[in-house]
């Protein structure tokens, strides 16, 4: 596992784990392209965390980050990718930290729609 940490003048660190990482879950917002300095895709993913003690599940959120001609293509073209599909993402992992709050960011390198049997 390799590890950087940088702090910017704004008081952000950031965490970059360049290990890989696959999740499962559910699109929790409009999947939208972003075109300021380099063309993206970025949505959020929900995926629930099972307590078994109380036998409740509480989701934990990642902001998605597709970049790529291919990639951007593939989610732009097919109308599935929307808010409440089941996605498999599969990337780099990095964390913001801030003060008061810990953003968990995918930079995806491989991004499928599950279908009910996956």
């Amino acid at each position: 596992m390799s590890n950087n940490q940088n702090i910017n003048n704004n008081n952000q660190k950031h965490f970059y784990n360049y290990e890989n990482v696959i999740i499962k879950g559910n699109i929790g917002s409009d999947v939208y392209l972003k075109t300021k300095n380099r063309e993206r895709i970025e949505f959020q993913v929900a995926v629930n965390k099972y307590d078994k003690k109380t036998n409740t599940a509480t989701p934990k959120w990642f902001q998605v980050i597709a970049f790529g001609e291919n990639l951007i293509s593939t989610i732009k073209q097919n109308p599935q990718y929307k808010k409440g599909a089941n996605v498999s993402i599969e990337g780099e992992i990095r964390a913001d930290v801030y003060k008061d709050k810990v953003i968990l960011k995918i930079i995806a390198r491989k991004v499928s729609l599950n279908t009910k049997e996956s």
